[in-house]
This record gives C-alpha cells, sequence and structure tokens, in this order.
C-alpha cells in the first residue's frame, strides 16, 4: 500500500503529468465557453465574461452605477428572456460591498438598463 502511495505521489508530481492535466483543464474550460445556442432562441445579449454595467434609482431618487461581470446565463421559459448572473465589481456603495455575487437572476428587458463595457 505504501509503494502504491509514493507512485500516485510521483505521478501527480511529476512535471509530465502536471502539465497534460493543465492542458485537459484548459480544453474543458474552453470548451465550456463554446456553446451553441440553439435556432429556436434570440442571441442573448451578453456572454459569459462580458463587463457590463447598470444603472438604477433608489428610493431616495439618488442614481446609482454598479460595474459587474457576466458569470451565468440562462433562458427564462416563462419570461421568454434571457437572464444573467452577475459578479458585481464596482459601484458607489463603500469598497467592502464589492465584489458581490447576490446570486439573483438579471433582465436585460426588465428592471435593469444592462449595458456593455467590454466583451470579455
Amino acid at each position: 500500500m505504501a509503494h502504491l502511495d509514493a507512485q500516485m505521489s510521483r505521478d501527480l508530481l511529476s512535471r509530465r503529468g502536471f502539465h497534460s492535466r493543465m492542458v485537459a483543464a484548459a480544453a474543458s474550460l474552453t470548451t465550456l465557453r463554446t456553446v451553441t445556442i440553439p435556432s429556436k432562441y434570440p442571441a442573448p445579449s451578453f456572454a459569459i465574461g462580458d463587463t457590463v454595467a447598470d444603472t438604477w434609482i433608489d428610493e431616495s431618487e439618488v442614481d446609482h452605477t454598479e460595474v459587474g461581470e457576466i458569470v451565468g446565463i440562462c433562458w427564462h421559459p416563462i419570461n421568454q428572456r434571457w437572464e444573467y448572473h452577475i459578479n458585481w465589481l464596482s459601484g458607489k456603495g463603500p469598497d467592502n460591498l464589492y465584489p458581490c455575487f447576490d446570486g439573483h437572476l438579471t433582465s436585460h428587458e426588465v428592471g435593469a438598463e444592462l449595458r456593455l463595457v467590454e466583451k470579455g
């Protein structure tokens, strides 16, 4: 058993094994980023990795702008629109609030004025 553990440690730490595992991981990440959307759906306005901004007005009629990165996209079958998970990176709030991933889906069409800042 000790021999097997030692062999596994050598394999895991070898440069050749490390390189092949890194190439496999990079290939899988590339594959995840290239998703084909079925033609029955409209093209989403944003892609994963895009930087977007949202300006909104609070209860005191004060404008707020937040900037974030798209980290998830899903089609909402009932509302018939794309909705986005956004990791908010900066805004008018205190620096200790950012980054902030609130887990809420944000729709470009309703409740948010998302605009593209930079393609990802």
